[in-house]
């Protein structure tokens, strides 16, 4: 108990003590102590009466010992009333004390603090002790509209697997759904909560995540989300939220694992964007065998924007796997990097992105894409398939190789537009004859004004081609030859912000090192030497990519 009046008038004192628990719709119950002391008699302490002011609901109990009088007072919110101050006042008054003693000075007030969650500025307090609370009140008609702040690091018991997979246990059920999304705000404060565990079998909704589905207008932030397992999904799985339905999902991480996840989209962050925002936000996951799109950050971006990502781990997918984001459609990816390595089986497979209609901008990766050796489709170092999308000022380093269909440096094919980008790979392999490797697309994209470094090897049917051969000589064009060091090189920064070695008309523009990217001069893993590669500015994560 913490004293928060103390209040002395000879020969009777009056003292409170509160609770320090927070009243709000998830722990609406309370108590808190008054006692008057100082009486003659017990028969005098016996008359006083406590009458209490308030918005809330009281009850009052009270008993005497010795010259003091005790009043126990429990306090319940309801949820309903609105406290704009984040605290209620209830104004104590005291009668039928003997007029033998000086008056107490009229009507003592105590605030008690009270969030109700109305607005983003009184916001739930969520902590481990509420959790349960949270989880079940969050998911009713009420909570779904409320704002949420997580005071402190969180842990989901832990549930023990059944043999059979199918049968595996949820310790959570998701926050809002496609009838009922989430409304509401919830800012993690930069906490974390550790040990989700989802599945199918057993929680029987089709969004599985931290959040099931928000709406336009709710906004996720600072929370990371550790340790997470999620199988058998139906249709979408995120580790923070399952489907975005145009609201915010900003500065959030996640770790961990989706396993057998058998329809739909999976991403580390969020599994399906629609029309949402997703900032700044991370994720090291590992994605294996599902059937649907899969990303890093994000499973599929449907005219959303993911901006300001990275992601690490490993994903193996079945249709379009991205190192950031697996299938984007109109929507744009920007200012984000991927040091997945990726495989597909069979799909379309991107460094940053799977399949893309849309923008993908300002991005690279630097992991190593392969895939079943007699399914996979497409393959490229930023794009898998450019499906009428634009790629610009984008480069990847990592080998492409063992698909067994088109492949290229930057996209692996499709009708886009792909300009401005660097194609750094050492090597890009078809495992057929008949489907050339590129250094930079497959297929017709307009190319515009894209580089690839000299020594770049490719492979047709685990055959090394001879650049002076036509088949090799007919996809040079995509790619101007770019030495690796030297002036005038891939490790020399005026080179990259020299503006007449871009496209700068039709929308397109040179790399711009001024908020954009950067070129640091000593690495931020403390070892020797500089970059030799541009960064992403505001990003985060360890940056330190290099042409291999």
């Amino acid at each position: 108990w913490t004293a928060l009046l103390s209040l002395t008038l000879h020969p009777l004192s009056v003292e409170v003590a509160t609770s320090p628990i927070t009243l709000s719709p998830i722990e609406p119950s309370t108590h808190f102590s008054v006692s008057l002391s100082g009486f003659a008699s017990e028969d005098e302490a016996e008359q006083v009466e406590l009458s209490i002011s308030s918005a809330l609901h009281l009850n009052i109990e009270s008993r005497v010992e010795g010259d003091t009088k005790y009043f126990r007072v429990s306090v319940h919110y309801d949820g309903e009333a609105a406290f704009s101050e984040g605290a209620a006042a209830l104004h104590l008054s005291f009668s039928h004390i003997p007029e033998s003693y000086p008056p107490l000075g009229g009507i003592q007030i105590v605030r008690m603090p009270l969030m109700d969650g109305l607005e983003k500025n009184r916001p739930i307090p969520v902590r481990q002790a509420n959790l349960e609370a949270f989880n079940s009140y969050a998911n009713t008609a009420e909570g779904l509209m409320r704002h949420y702040q997580l005071v402190e690091h969180v842990v989901l018991p832990t549930l023990e697997n059944d043999p059979n997979a199918w049968l595996r246990p949820s310790n959570w059920v998701p926050i809002g759904s496609a009838d009922a999304p989430f409304e509401g705000s919830f800012n993690g404060s930069d906490n974390t909560l550790s040990g989700l565990q989802l599945s199918f079998s057993s929680a029987p909704f089709d969004e599985l995540g931290l959040f099931g589905v928000i709406g336009e207008g709710a906004a996720i932030e600072n929370l990371g989300v550790l340790g997470f397992s999620m199988n058998n999904g139906p249709s979408v799985g995120g580790g923070v939220v399952a489907r975005n339905n145009g609201g915010l999902v900003h500065n959030c991480h996640a770790k961990g694992n989706f396993e057998d996840y058998n329809i739909g989209a999976a991403g580390g962050v969020v599994g399906l964007n629609e029309g949402g925002t997703v900032r700044s936000s991370h994720a090291a996951v590992n994605i294996y065998g599902t059937s649907g799109p899969s990303g890093g950050v994000v499973g599929r971006n449907n005219g959303g924007t993911v901006t300001h990502c990275y992601a690490t781990g490993s994903l193996a997918g079945q249709t379009a796997t991205g190192g950031v984001v697996g299938e984007n459609n109109g929507g744009r990816v920007q200012n984000s990097y991927s040091s997945n390595n990726l495989m597909g089986y069979p799909g379309d497979v991107g460094g940053v992105v799977g399949n893309n209609s849309g923008t993908v901008q300002n991005c690279y990766a630097t992991g190593n894409i392969s895939g079943n050796q007699t399914a996979f489709f497409h393959g490229g170092g930023v794009v898998g398939w450019n499906n009428g999308g634009v790629v610009e000022n984008c480069y990847a380093t990592g080998n492409i190789g063992t698909g067994s269909y088109s492949m290229g440096g930057v996209a692996g094919g499709g009708e886009g537009t792909v300009r401005n980008c660097v194609a750094l790979s050492p090597s890009v392999r078809s495992l057929w004859a008949h489907t050339t490797p590129t250094r930079i697309a497959f297929w017709n994209n307009a190319t515009i004004m894209n580089y690839a470094r000299a020594d770049m090897q490719l492979y047709a049917e685990n055959a090394l081609l001879d650049p002076e051969s036509l088949m090799f000589g007919r996809y040079t064009e995509h790619g101007q030859n770019l030495p690796l060091s030297g002036d005038n090189s891939v490790s020399d920064p005026h080179w990259w912000t020299t503006a007449s070695h871009w496209a700068t008309t039709g929308g397109a523009s040179a790399w711009d090192f001024e908020n954009i990217w950067e070129w640091v001069e000593t690495n931020n893993t403390g070892g020797a030497g500089p970059y030799n590669l541009p960064i992403l500015r505001n990003v985060g994560g360890l940056q330190n990519p290099s042409v291999r």
